[in-house]
């Protein structure tokens, strides 16, 4: 049987690093939530149900958490995909973020709500 997981439990997933990686950042470590199927599948519906109707066009995963989360997210929504990662990375990557900056049809409505997907996590 299934365990059923309450939207106020899912903080208990995500574990807080003090000063990590510097001094007065206190970073979220999400390992816990990816390892409790339950949890994580939970905490991606709640997101998907918040924005199902703001007629999302794209969701953008930037590096780490955004290349996991962000595919989820977007199959969700029946949105399109881009993966970001920062400058430097290898030449592929670099060619990546190119194209995802490039994307005239992103609106500033769903780039908003990029931003607030980002900051939910």
């Amino acid at each position: 049987m299934a365990k059923t997981i309450k939207k106020s439990d899912l903080k208990n997933h995500i574990r807080d690093i003090p000063d990590f990686p510097k001094e007065g950042i206190i970073f979220k470590d999400i390992t816990t939530l990816l390892q409790d199927g339950a949890a994580f599948k939970k905490s991606i519906n709640l997101l998907a149900k918040k924005f199902k109707n703001e007629n999302i066009e794209v969701i953008v995963g930037v590096e780490a958490r955004g290349f996991i989360l962000a595919p989820l997210w977007h199959t969700s929504l029946g949105s399109d995909l881009s993966l970001c990662v920062r400058k430097g990375s290898c030449r592929q990557r670099r060619k990546a973020l190119r194209m995802s900056l490039n994307m005239e049809r992103t609106s500033w409505r769903s780039m908003k709500t990029q931003l607030a997907l980002r900051r939910a996590f």
